[in-house]
């Protein structure tokens, strides 16, 4: 949830996870100042900046900023951004959960990759991570700091809507007009991750999906609105 005060305006940015925040937080940073942004506070369970609405209208009364901001993205494409920003190439292993992965993967075709979790390396394929992240979510929603908690949980009715499949662009253009400055062109940061080799079947984007709908139902009428 950083704040940034540009030209005397507030700007109130809604940090959904994987959505090009860094990119945003590090224009925001270059034309004003930055605050509320960092580690986790003892009273929460997730950084500064990935906070949703039901933590963060208890810290910012709407009454302290001027304007707010969202970026979302298709759930689909964050769930692939994250298993590519946590892949690693798997290796030998004895672990028996690993050997049995990759008798599996021979059957199955899948590209198995190496997760790191509560000490262990775990070989997966990206249907087996996604079904176990999202089963995970449902016992902790604020699992690897706040990254799989469904976007509409970030949603404020009166705050500005952005899409990444829209680039940032528009983004930046917005803040520059209601900041009042001119500003140079602003560079993206690209945090693409691993190139990891991602499969989906029909049957995992379809759980995914599920899981997600209410983003999805919501990415509807926004678009919807706009139109």
């Amino acid at each position: 949830m950083p704040l940034a005060t540009i030209n005397g305006q507030v700007f109130f940015f809604v940090h959904v996870p994987k959505c090009g925040g860094t990119s945003v937080e590090e224009f925001l940073a270059r034309h004003g100042r930055l605050a509320l942004i960092g580690p986790k506070w003892r009273y929460e369970k997730c950084s500064v900046q990935h906070i949703h609405r039901r933590v963060y209208e208890r810290i910012i009364p709407r009454e302290g900023y001027d304007h707010g901001f969202v970026v979302f993205r298709d759930p689909l494409e964050r769930m692939k951004s994250e298993f590519r920003m946590k892949a690693r190439e798997a290796g030998p292993s004895l672990n028996p959960f690993n050997i049995l992965m990759r008798l599996r993967a021979r059957f199955t075709g899948a590209r198995l990759y190496e997760f790191r979790a509560r000490g262990l390396r775990l070989q997966l394929d990206f249907a087996l991570w996604s079904r176990l992240t999202l089963f995970a979510l449902r016992w902790d929603p604020f699992l690897s700091d706040n990254h799989f908690r469904p976007q509409s949980e970030f949603w404020r009715e009166d705050h500005e809507v952005f899409f990444l499949e829209d680039g940032l662009e528009p983004v930046f253009r917005w803040i520059v007009e209601k900041a009042g400055i001119e500003a140079e062109e602003a560079p993206i940061r690209e945090n693409r991750g691993r190139p990891a080799e991602i499969v989906c079947s029909p049957e995992t984007e379809r759980m995914i999906r599920d899981f997600y709908a209410a983003d999805y139902a919501l990415f509807e009428r926004l678009r919807a609105a706009r139109r």
